[in-house]
């Protein structure tokens, strides 16, 4: 049961990573506005880049989910990258930047909690059903 909960959590994740990914490529002046950041053309490129990323990611997970007791580097991998990427929201969203980064006006804080949640919850159900 366990090990179902857990493929079903990586195929969630699997589907937002691709959601997320076909956004960043394809729409990335309408992900711009819903996420609070000003779109800027020059840095496009950039954001493809995290798109291909996302949709690598979605792969990965996907894959995982078929056996995830034989794939426990990619699930051990995106245990670190959930960490790193819900941790960073999360301490956004108290005020902490870190590598020269600032605020941006135009994101309230509590975006950074939005897109914090999901993938702390994403983390913890990882690490609770951790074969």
């Amino acid at each position: 049961m366990r090990l179902l909960a857990l493929r079903v959590v990586l195929l969630a994740m699997a589907a937002g990573e691709a959601l997320g990914g076909w956004t960043q490529l394809f729409r990335a002046q309408r992900m711009s506005r819903f996420t609070g950041r000003p779109y800027d053309a020059a840095y496009h490129g950039v954001v493809a880049d995290f798109g291909l990323y996302n949709l690598a990611m979605a792969l990965l997970l996907a894959l995982a989910a078929l056996d995830p007791v034989h794939d426990l580097v990619v699930l051990r991998v995106a245990i670190v990258l959930y960490a790193a990427h819900g941790g960073t929201h999360l301490l956004r969203w108290l005020g902490v930047y870190y590598g020269g980064e600032t605020r941006i006006p135009t994101r309230p804080p509590r975006a950074e909690l939005r897109d914090a949640l999901p993938l702390l919850a994403a983390l913890a159900s990882m690490l609770l059903l951790y074969p």
